[in-house]
């Protein structure tokens, strides 16, 4: 995985079109409502990946992964996913990411530092 700044920028815009076209009527009306909330929070912290350094960026996908869970854990999945965990980011708090393999691919250090450090913590089916 290399650190590339812009080619996440335009991921995280790809991302708010997805939060922003979710369609949540076919979720019973208490969901739904949770559903919003959840895609609006991505939203705001996507936008903010879309506009920042790396840093930033680390920052703000740490938060994206957590609604992405929340979102996953209300609509289900038709795919095996991955919950990665790094527990040295964040100065040893960790923090978690969806992955579609089982390779560790280190978001929070990413190219040259720690790639590969974390786990799986959960497999999503």
């Amino acid at each position: 995985m290399e650190d590339e700044i812009e080619t996440t920028k335009k991921i995280a815009r790809r991302l708010i079109i997805a939060f922003k076209e979710f369609d949540v009527h076919g979720f019973p009306l208490k969901e739904q409502d949770k559903l919003r909330e959840i895609l609006d929070d991505a939203i705001v912290e996507s936008t903010h990946i879309s506009g920042s350094d790396l840093v930033h960026q680390r920052e703000h996908f740490v938060v994206v992964s957590e609604h992405v869970l929340k979102l996953i854990s209300i609509t289900g999945t038709t795919k095996t996913l991955y919950q990665d965990f790094c527990p040295m980011y964040n100065d040893g708090k960790g923090a978690v990411w969806i992955s579609e393999t089982k390779a560790i691919k280190n978001p929070y250090f990413g190219a040259g530092k720690m790639l590969h450090c974390g786990s799986i913590q959960k497999v999503i089916n």
